[in-house]
């Protein structure tokens, strides 16, 4: 029987991920890096082979020492980690293994999230390394606890926190994707530099029309797009990780109505009843933008 396309199981995890010794989770999908590229050497004396880009997708319940890593390439300074890539045969055997020279992040994409796509829902991620090698050897076993984490955590929705509208964030049906990203390059005497702040994508969350008058207080208080004191609060993956994209003085865009499917009219349209029901099927989709983006663990986690 063929295998479903983005089955959740053991399978769909490909490359075991080491950071710096030490296994950090599982990755489905792995493409780029051939290597290529001007050479250049760091303050450190390392050279970098300037600078291909992996792209990769996980399940987003990614252990906290994968998610750690995150937060140091996106961190001041910027830090990133020597590690390796294996793939894993569904036997548990190495086929390959790419070994990873001070590799950062550059790119999350926190996937959308709705009742349709919650199980197939993949996190998005860009590496840049500062140099690749290729190694192909003889099959042996994966270690141990990484085979004993290759089943992807369940499913889970994002938990989304905004300052003065935690009614509203808990009916929020649908986030759609966000994406954080950084440009950096390498300085001759300081290393890994960014070359403009860290950017976020719009957040985009859809709830019941009904269900968001605190959006609506909001844009009539607020001139839309003028900087807020709201902090938003993105938490995904595991609840015993608690990690979180956080997004500082947002901005509300657009609130958008959108309309019920055709086949949800029941024949009273036009009546006063009518009218009401239609809102209460109606969602309400919002669109912020942050002028400012982090990434921390929750208290406690």
């Amino acid at each position: 029987m063929a295998k479903l396309k983005g089955k959740r199981d053991a399978d769909s995890n490909r490359y075991a991920v080491e950071l710096d010794g030490v296994f950090a989770g599982w990755l489905a999908d792995v493409a780029g890096a051939s290597a290529c590229g001007d050479v250049e050497t760091g303050p450190t004396g390392r050279r970098y082979s300037r600078r291909d880009q992996l792209q990769c997708r996980a399940w987003p319940g990614m252990p906290r020492s994968f998610y750690a890593w995150v937060l140091r390439s996106f961190g001041e300074p910027i830090a990133g980690s020597d590690g390796a890539i294996t793939l894993v045969g569904s036997d548990g055997l190495q086929l390959s293994r790419m070994l990873l020279e001070d590799v950062v992040i550059t790119s999350l994409t926190v996937p959308a999230i709705d009742d349709a796509c919650r199980e197939r829902a993949k996190i998005g991620l860009t590496l840049s390394p500062g140099g690749v090698r290729h190694m192909y050897r003889r099959a042996r076993p994966i270690g141990g606890e990484a085979q004993e984490q290759r089943e992807p955590a369940p499913a889970t929705d994002h938990r989304i926190e905004i300052d003065g509208l935690v009614e509203e964030c808990s009916f929020i049906t649908r986030v759609e994707a966000l994406t954080i990203a950084q440009e950096i390059d390498l300085d001759a005497t300081r290393g890994l530099r960014r070359t403009a702040p860290v950017s976020a994508t719009s957040l985009v969350v859809v709830l019941p029309e009904h269900k968001g008058s605190g959006f609506f207080r909001w844009r009539e208080r607020v001139p839309a797009g003028q900087a807020s004191r709201r902090t938003a609060t993105v938490t995904i993956g595991s609840p015993e990780v608690g990690f979180s994209v956080v997004l500082h003085d947002l901005r509300l865009l657009e609130l958008t109505l959108l309309e019920p499917p055709p086949d949800a009219d029941d024949g009273r349209e036009g009546t006063a009843e009518g009218e009401v029901l239609q809102r209460m099927r109606r969602d309400l989709r919002v669109e912020m933008a942050a002028s400012a983006v982090g990434f921390c663990f929750l208290p406690g986690k």
